[in-house]
C-alpha cells in the first residue's frame, strides 16, 4: 500500500486537495475527522483517552486496508512537532513494516490566508476548527508548522497554488499514477 500522508496546519487545504488527489488517483480517502469524531464521541476532546483510541482507528484502517490490498490512501493529519512524533513513527513504521511507502506532503500558506480560510461554512460538516481567533491563537502556541523531522516532505504553498494545480504537482513529484483526467477542482 501507498500512503500519502498530507498533513499542515487547519486550513491549509489538506482535504480539499486530499479529495482532489483522491479522485484522480483512484486512492481512498482517510481523513483526519473520520477517526477524531468518532473517537470524540466517546471520550473527551484531546484527552488521554481521545488521543489514544483516535490513533488506534487510524494504525487500524491502515492495517485493514493494506490487509484487504487497497493500493493508495491519502491521509490528512495536523502535526504538532513535539507531540506527535510517536505516533507518526508507529504509522511509518506500520506501512513500510507490511511493504507499503509513505510520502509526506507538507501544506501550508500564510496566515492571513489560514485565518480567511478558516471561517469558511463548510468546515462546520466536518466539526473542524472554524474561529480565527482560536487558530491564530493555536498558531502562536503550537508548533504546526514544523515539517515532520528526519524525513523529507514534499512541500507545497496551498495560497500560492491551485486545488487542481495542488494534486497535479503531489501527482508528478511523487510519480504517483494518474487514474483519472476529471478536473481535480
Amino acid at each position: 500500500m501507498r500512503l500519502v500522508f498530507l498533513y499542515g496546519p487547519p486550513a491549509s487545504g489538506k482535504l480539499t486537495v486530499a479529495t482532489a488527489l483522491c479522485r484522480l488517483t483512484g486512492y481512498k480517502l482517510l481523513h483526519n475527522h473520520l477517526s477524531a469524531d468518532l473517537a470524540r464521541a466517546l471520550f473527551e476532546f484531546m484527552s488521554p483517552a481521545y488521543l489514544n483510541y483516535n490513533g488506534q482507528i487510524r494504525l487500524d484502517a491502515l492495517r485493514t486496508a493494506a490487509a484487504a490490498g487497497i493500493a493508495g490512501v491519502v491521509m490528512t493529519f495536523v502535526y504538532d512537532h513535539g507531540a506527535d512524533e510517536d505516533f507518526i513513527a508507529r504509522l511509518i513504521a506500520q506501512v513500510e513494516d507490511g511493504g507499503g511507502r509513505v510520502d509526506l506532503v507538507k501544506l501550508d500558506c500564510p496566515d492571513a490566508e489560514l485565518l480567511q480560510r478558516v471561517a469558511a461554512p463548510e468546515r462546520s460538516r466536518f466539526h473542524k476548527l472554524t474561529s480565527a481567533a482560536t487558530l491564530a491563537e493555536c498558531l502562536a502556541q503550537r508548533r504546526w508548522r514544523e515539517p515532520l523531522p528526519h524525513r523529507h516532505s514534499l512541500m507545497l504553498d496551498t495560497q500560492q497554488l491551485s486545488v487542481a494545480e495542488s494534486a497535479l504537482t503531489i501527482i508528478h513529484q511523487l510519480g504517483l499514477v494518474q487514474t483519472s483526467s476529471q478536473a481535480a477542482e
